[in-house]
C-alpha cells in the first residue's frame, strides 16, 4: 500500500490512518472470501485495527453461522469475531 499520501501528517496520526486503511482493505478481502464460500444475504464485514472482525447479514442455518466464525478464526487474519449473522430458515 502506498502511504506517501499521508507523509504530511504527524507520525502518530499517520500511523493510525495507515492502520485504519489496512483494516478497511482486510474487511473487503474477507467479505469477498466469505461471499465466495458461503450463502450470506446482505453481507457486511467490518474490521478494527486490533484484528477484530464484525460480520452481519443473514444465513439459512446455525451451522452456516458457526462455520463463518470458524472460517474467519482459522484464516489467521483475525483475532476475534463478533458474529451478528441472523439465522433465517428458508433464506439464503
Amino acid at each position: 500500500m502506498d502511504t506517501s499520501a499521508f507523509d504530511h501528517l504527524p507520525e502518530s496520526l499517520r500511523q493510525k490512518v495507515i492502520e485504519a486503511n489496512q483494516a478497511y482493505a482486510l474487511a473487503a478481502e474477507l467479505s469477498q472470501e466469505l461471499a465466495e464460500r458461503f450463502a450470506i444475504d446482505d453481507l457486511q464485514v467490518a474490521m478494527t485495527t486490533g484484528q477484530v472482525a464484525a460480520v452481519s447479514g443473514s444465513v439459512a442455518s446455525e451451522e452456516v453461522r458457526q462455520s463463518v466464525t470458524a472460517f474467519l478464526l482459522q484464516s489467521g487474519k483475525v483475532s476475534q469475531v463478533h458474529n451478528g449473522l441472523m439465522v433465517v430458515p428458508g433464506g439464503s
